[in-house]
């Protein structure tokens, strides 16, 4: 597991895989669990678009997360794009865009698995305010022959303390495959500055997660009231 800045408190991965929290009250806002072969690039859970940016995708495959507790089929998306080559820097990567309105505390989780060790070392953790613009928030820094399709990672951003993330209809996040810090070089997983066009980084369970807001819940429990007092006026006529 990869714990970003400001994580959550410690021994979340195993609800937060199914779609639970630490934090009280969070609820899922959006989900990619891939496991609908007809729906690949629609939430499971929520609302929200997926985007690769600069690559494209590859065909879906079994063995995805063990996190994930689809049945039976388990199905995570593999993403072949040409990942070897972050040139230009941080051009390459996916990106998900989601409504935040209405909700606090905002924390985005996903599991990855690298398929190659001729794909880059280093990843940008990026965010928007306004669906546009990209502000730099992390670099996840691989270790040298960490590479291995079977071996799953959780990746985990509390963004609740990050200026304008909460309540954002443009809210947006990505992960960018990056040069090595300091320099104009790639730098693969296995040490090497050799590229291929074939790595792949596979995804599953990526995840927002936040906690409505005290007005939101107001509204829902105003909305229920006005419900309630209209079915007992209209049981009194």
């Amino acid at each position: 597991m990869h714990i970003g800045k400001g994580i959550l408190a410690a021994g979340l991965a195993a609800g937060l895989a199914l779609g639970a929290s630490t934090a009280e009250g969070a609820e899922v806002i959006a989900q990619w669990d891939f496991n609908d072969l007809d729906n690949q690039f629609e939430p499971s859970i929520g609302a929200g678009v997926l985007d690769n940016v600069n690559t494209s995708w590859g065909s879906p495959a079994d063995d995805g997360s063990p996190n994930d507790p689809g049945v039976p089929n388990n199905r995570n998306r593999l993403s072949s794009w040409n990942m070897g080559d972050p040139i230009p820097d941080k051009s390459r990567g996916w990106q998900i865009s989601v409504d935040t309105s209405g909700m606090s505390d905002i924390v985005v989780w996903w599991d990855t698995a690298y398929s190659s060790s001729s794909l880059s070392r280093y990843w940008t953790v990026q965010y928007s305010i306004d669906g546009e613009n990209f502000i730099d928030y992390d670099l996840i820094e691989r270790e040298i022959g960490s590479s291995s399709g079977s071996t799953w990672v959780t990746h985990i951003y509390d963004l609740s303390e990050v200026a304008g993330v909460s309540d954002n209809s443009d809210f947006a996040f990505r992960v960018m495959s990056t040069m090595k810090p300091g320099t104009n070089e790639f730098e693969g997983i296995s040490g090497s500055v050799t590229t291929s066009s074939g790595a792949q980084l596979y995804l599953d369970l990526i995840t927002v997660q936040g906690v409505p807001e005290p007005a939101s819940l107001a509204l829902v429990g105003a909305g229920g009231m006005m419900l309630l007092l209209r079915r007992r006026s209209a049981s009194t006529k």
